[in-house]
């Protein structure tokens, strides 16, 4: 049996295999999702909940917050930014507050030091080493561009950190993740269940996906009213991903069906075999 007939007995029984148990497999992986961000979605509705009746039904809560937000109309925002320490030193006192404190602090490094080092990362060594070098740097030269990178990451953080000061830390979370489904989603669903899927469309939906994405965060509420105090904002939903990741799935097919690759259609169940079964990786 050669090559090819391998390949074909291969793709035969990846098929089968497929058929029995795709379905099951898709509807257990939804659940877990569902049950997983439908947990999350409880927490922070029950976490919301306590923190304004802590606020409004204690003297101790209101005084805090008008003296950690300067004036009392800010303590019905400051409760739902900050219920976690609030609960923490109702429940346990200062020791508690201390410890989730100190949780904090060291989740908040960690992150922000693992977002400094794949952010750099990405733009000395996929934007300026393959695209705009394309392949041909030294590694003194591909070192001494990551560190320029960290220092701009960082102070870009710092930057937004102080632009989007006082506003809630949950839904700004909200926002980057609109970004992320708006350019990564679409691009990567689509690479595992259409065949047509081409590079041009790809690359077309990453790129509509977060530039829609980010212009229409500036021209919502959240930016183009409370940031910079216009009177209206001109697109009327604080978050954009309702828009904005069919936006990304519209130019991923329209992209695909103009600019067709038809090598990447001819390797696609290739390609399947290598991500589900880890055929053809050795």
């Amino acid at each position: 049996m050669n090559g090819a007939e391998r390949k074909m007995v291969r793709a035969k029984e990846f098929r089968n295999l497929v058929a029995g148990r795709w379905l099951t497999a898709a509807i257990l992986s939804s659940s877990v999702f569902l049950m997983y961000y439908g947990f999350i979605l409880m927490l922070g509705l029950s976490r919301t909940t306590a923190a304004r009746r802590i606020g409004e039904a204690t003297t101790w809560a209101s005084a805090l917050l008008s003296s950690w937000a300067g004036d009392s109309s800010a303590v019905s925002t400051r409760a739902v930014t900050w219920p976690p320490p609030l609960l923490a030193e109702l429940l346990g006192g200062t020791p508690f507050l201390g410890f989730i404190a100190a949780v904090a602090l060291a989740t908040i490094m960690a992150v922000v030091a693992g977002l400094t080092l794949s952010g750099a990362s990405a733009l000395s060594h996929d934007i300026y080493v393959n695209v705009i070098r394309r392949g041909q740097a030294g590694e003194q030269e591909q070192v001494r561009v990551a560190r320029v990178a960290t220092v701009a990451v960082g102070l870009a953080a710092i930057l937004l950190g102080i632009f989007f000061k006082g506003q809630n830390v949950a839904f700004m979370v909200g926002l980057a993740f609109a970004v992320a489904a708006s350019g990564n989603f679409p691009a990567l669903l689509l690479s595992i269940i259409w065949r047509r899927l081409s590079t041009t469309g790809a690359a077309a939906s990453i790129v509509a996906g977060a530039v829609l994405a980010t212009l229409l965060i500036i021209l919502s509420p959240t930016v183009w009213v409370d940031i910079l105090k216009h009177q209206q904002a001109i697109f009327p939903l604080n978050n954009p991903a309702v828009v904005s990741m069919p936006g990304g799935f519209a130019v991923a097919f329209l992209g695909s069906l103009l600019f067709p690759d038809r090598q990447a259609e001819v390797k696609f169940e290739e390609q399947q075999l290598r991500t589900y079964l880890a055929v053809g990786a050795e």
